[in-house]
């Protein structure tokens, strides 16, 4: 789930927006109203012609206007006034455009239009008057496919947007006196949404899930009342297992990635594991738990170098992450072939197919295959800000709900942000060396289950 999220205030306020829209409106006024002083007459001059062969195209939750613009060099632009959810709204458009988008309708209800040129010295035309039928807004399409499930430490809210337009959760709890509260706000563009929402402990709570739009239009409340399941972090420092085909050596000690002292400083190396560098080092790397565990998910810190090379240099991007309650010990010795990435084939009898050796994969469970997504930056906003958000909050990736229990956890790096990939079928060709490095490794669970 990449990350195209935008944190919102706690009281839902989105303070960039709010400033936009006080700045717009301001604009608005100055445009439309010249000047405020009593007795004023308003621009003077010639009224220009009004627009020409006007649609209205009714689309999801508004309508697009398309005209034809007078040929006349006293146009300016042509705006449009209508009511949008009880508030008197107004559009614009250059005349280097024969189109304006009206949006954020919440009902179907009929809407009418007023159009105007404005001329250089502000003269509006007479009004042409146009009135069209909003198709179902897209927050109540999406409210549609909304679900809420029971996951580690909260709950999970998925739904589907096809629409390609901002849509948000507002995240409620109930309080003790049985009424919803605020918790947290998200915001995506994507078609296919999770967002999951932790912290919680494993008592039965109820919880809320209601969709927002960009213009304050919100949907019912979908409820759910479950009790979280456990979750708590894995032990550290890590026990480090070294299997066949696992990174041999280290440049920056392993220790660094288990730590727990990992933070947003810049170009710190005792705060990351930089495996070796020599050719055939390896790309895999295991963990002994410890102990069993139920794994839920596992967060991944990048090294910081400078404030844009977690997503550059040889810091990880994509890699698997695989599960198993217990080694086969008895394929330690001799059978190095088993423990390889890619599987070894013996040679096939005359006229027929090679036979597959053993592999681990085929015993281990599959816990998922993941990317690390660089975050989109919104025009004019501060890039090394954000870089250091999303790092300072780590990389999430969860399992599926139904993984079982797990003593060894095992990683293949399959891509740096450098283009180093370890399967050339599949990614770009590997450089001469497979090395790699992560700041820090977390990794969360449950640890009650039976113990083997």
């Amino acid at each position: 789930f990449g990350t195209d999220v935008r944190v919102v205030m706690k009281n839902g306020i989105d303070m960039k927006r709010i400033y936009a829209a006080i700045v717009f409106f301001m604009c608005s006024a100055s445009l439309t109203t010249m000047s405020g002083c009593s007795g004023d007459e308003g621009p003077a001059g010639p009224e220009p012609p009004v627009i020409e062969d006007y649609v209205i195209t009714p689309i999801n939750g508004g309508g697009i206007a398309t005209y034809s613009i007078p040929d006349s060099e006293e146009v300016m632009y042509v705006m449009a006034e209508y009511e949008r959810n009880g508030k008197k709204c107004v559009e614009r458009s250059s005349v280097y455009s024969n189109t304006i988008r009206m949006e954020g309708f919440a009902t179907t209800d009929p809407v009418t239009v007023a159009f105007y040129t404005v001329s250089r010295n502000g003269v509006r035309s007479e009004p042409v008057v146009k009135t069209f039928e909003p198709l179902t807004a897209p927050l109540y399409l999406v409210r549609q496919t909304l679900s809420m499930v029971t996951d580690f430490g909260g709950v999970s809210v998925f739904w589907e947007n096809r629409f390609n337009t901002e849509v948000g959760v507002a995240f409620l709890v109930k309080d003790e006196n049985g009424e919803f509260r605020d918790n947290e706000y998200r915001f995506s563009r994507l078609e296919e949404v999770k967002e999951t929402f932790r912290g919680f402990e494993a008592e039965e709570a109820t919880f809320g899930a209601c969709l927002i739009d960009n213009w304050g239009n919100t949907s019912d409340t979908l409820e759910l009342t479950t009790t979280p399941y456990y979750e708590t972090m894995s032990k550290k420092p890590f026990s480090r297992v070294r299997l066949p085909g696992d990174v041999v050596s280290d440049t920056w000690a392993f220790s660094n990635v288990c730590n727990g002292t990992w933070h947003t400083s810049i170009n710190t190396n005792s705060d990351a594991w930089l495996s070796g560098s020599k050719f055939g080092n390896g790309h895999m790397f295991t963990i002994d738990l410890g102990e069993q565990m139920k794994m839920s998910r596992v967060v991944l810190y990048p090294r910081l170098r400078t404030a844009s090379e977690p997503f550059g240099s040889i810091n990880v991007r994509n890699f698997e992450v695989w599960g198993t309650s217990a080694l086969k010990t008895e394929m330690l010795s001799g059978h190095d072939y088993y423990w390889q990435d890619i599987p070894e084939f013996d040679e096939p009898e005359e006229g027929g197919d090679p036979v597959a050796k053993e592999h681990w994969k085929n015993d281990w469970q599959c816990l998922g295959e993941f990317e690390i997504v660089k975050p989109d930056v919104p025009e004019g906003a501060n890039q090394q800000e954000i870089f250091l958000a999303a790092c300072g909050a780590g990389f999430s990736f969860d399992f599926p709900i139904d993984a079982e229990p797990i003593h060894y956890i095992r990683f293949v790096v399959r891509r740096t942000w450098s283009g180093a990939g370890s399967h050339p079928d599949i990614y770009p060709p590997r450089a001469l060396n497979d090395y790699f490095m992560l700041s820090e490794l977390s990794m969360y669970g449950d640890n009650t289950v039976p113990q083997k």
